[in-house]
Parts: C-alpha cells; sequence; structure tokens
C-alpha cells in the first residue's frame, strides 16, 4: 500500500511542478520524506488510478489528437514543431508515471508481469 501511494504522489509532484506549484510540490516533499504519513495516507490515494485512469488517459489523447488535427497551419513550422515536442513531453511523462504506479503495483501484488507490461522499450 506505500508503495501505491508513494507512486501516486510522486506523480503528482511531477505534474504539480509542471504547473509551478511550488508549495504543493514541497507538501509533497514533506510527505515522501515522512514514511509513516504516506503510509497513513495511502487508504485515500489507492482510490485513484486504475481502469478508469486508463479511460481517461485514452480520452485526453483522443482530444490532443483532434485538436493536432484541426489547426490550420501547414506540417512542419516551428509552431507545430513546438507543440509536437510539448505532446512528446506529457506523453513521456505520463508513460513514466504509469511506470512507476505499474511497478509499485506489481510489487505489491507478487505478479512482475505488470510491471512488464509497461515497461518502456518503446520510447
Amino acid at each position: 500500500m506505500r508503495l501505491r501511494a508513494r507512486s501516486v504522489l510522486a506523480g503528482a509532484k511531477r505534474v504539480l511542478l509542471l504547473s509551478g506549484n511550488i508549495e504543493a510540490v514541497h507538501r509533497i516533499e514533506v510527505l515522501l520524506e515522512r514514511e509513516s504519513a504516506a503510509a497513513e495516507d495511502a487508504e485515500g490515494l489507492e482510490k485513484r488510478g486504475g481502469p478508469q485512469a486508463a479511460l481517461d488517459l485514452d480520452a485526453k489523447a483522443t482530444a490532443l489528437r483532434d485538436a493536432a488535427k484541426a489547426k490550420a497551419e501547414p506540417r512542419g513550422t516551428p509552431v507545430e514543431t513546438e507543440t509536437l515536442d510539448l505532446l512528446d513531453g506529457i506523453i513521456v511523462s505520463l508513460a513514466r508515471t504509469a511506470r512507476e504506479a505499474a511497478e509499485a503495483a506489481a510489487r505489491e501484488l507478487g505478479e512482475p508481469a505488470v510491471a512488464t507490461a509497461f515497461e518502456l522499450s518503446a520510447l
């Protein structure tokens, strides 16, 4: 349970750091440093993620693809390249967060196949 909580907190920390919410990042760092606090919070955190998270990510990916198609600018422009770089960064960050969560779940369940399914071998 503690590994799952740490995984969720680490993912939230990454997102908050990217959004510039330094105060929230500091709070998460304090929680990660205090194992007992992370263990206590694990029950509330375990309700996040799972199959619904996969559906949400798929919906967001579809929305991003649709938004990219709707742009009227010709392909290969500096603006489009920058946009694609940003999208690539978001995807890599989400993939890393999913990998960390899968590794925690694999350890907790004793099922190494869960972590194997989320290896970053295609990046």
